[in-house]
């Protein structure tokens, strides 16, 4: 009878390991898949998912199913801001496109202002001359008694005033 005691006894132990492994199994792999899949989503594998073993409706299965949805909103998140980070990078090329015509516009604009002055500068530099000779012929005619030419010339009294050679 100790013998059967013994017997049964060993026979209800092997059994109970049997099913403990097999639960253990049931907790162990799932997890073992979760932590496959952080290493995969680590090493770059954003696609990774734990897949079946969130099937499963105990709190494991649900944890499982709670990374596979937190892994799909990183996914989504981080091609919203790979979709933003395009759409920066069209925007600073659209602006730096449009400052360096504004750029060259503005060089262009200084360009021209520079033409103008150095226009001025030489026609002032020629006209001072000019005016000068004009101003002198102009007096030297009325002194002679000659009429001074019809173009409009400006009034020589300053000049015979302070001209010997008119008084």
């Amino acid at each position: 009878m100790l013998l059967s005691i013994g017997a049964i006894f060993f026979a209800v132990m092997i059994g109970a390991t049997v099913v403990s492994l097999r639960w253990a199994r049931s907790i162990f792999k799932p997890l073992e898949q979760m932590a496959r899949t952080m290493q995969q989503v680590e090493a770059g594998g954003l696609d990774a998912r734990v897949g079946a073993a969130g099937h499963h409706p105990d709190e494991i299965g649900r944890l499982a199913a709670h990374l596979d949805h937190l892994l799909d909103v990183i996914d989504d998140k981080t091609r919203a801001l790979q979709r933003w980070g395009d759409e920066l990078d069209r925007k600073v090329v659209e602006r730096t496109r449009d400052l360096e015509q504004a750029q060259a516009q503005l060089l262009r604009s200084e360009k021209l202002a520079t033409v103008g002055q150095l226009t001025a500068s030489i026609a002032h530099e020629v006209n001072n001359p000019i005016a000068v000779i004009q101003a002198t012929s102009t007096c030297s005619a009325s002194c002679s008694g000659r009429r001074p030419p019809p173009r409009s010339t400006p009034s020589c009294g300053w000049w015979t005033s302070r001209s010997s050679a008119c008084g």
